[in-house]
């Protein structure tokens, strides 16, 4: 692997990096990312997942265990290299 080299550097505040390029700008998350919400009306989607501790899981629509909506149409519908969170 390779690392890009920037000519100069300021001291950082984050966790992840004691420096950072003097180009680049700390924003808040909402700044940079776009968010989309489509609702499984009509039960488009029969694949259900469940975010979970350990990543998105697949999870039977029969299975009742633990917190769920009370339709399946209220949940929502994820592409491929969606970033979830659950808040």
């Amino acid at each position: 692997m390779s690392f890009v080299r920037y000519p100069n550097y300021l001291k950082s505040d984050t966790a992840w990096s004691p420096q950072i390029p003097s180009s680049w700008r700390v924003l808040p998350a909402k700044r940079g990312l776009t968010r989309r919400k489509e609702l499984n009306l009509g039960m488009k989607c029969e694949n259900r997942l469940s975010l979970t501790l350990n990543g998105v899981l697949p999870r039977s629509l029969e299975d009742l265990d633990g917190l769920q909506a009370s339709e399946f149409e209220t949940y929502q519908i994820f592409q491929k290299d969606d970033l979830v969170f659950k808040i």
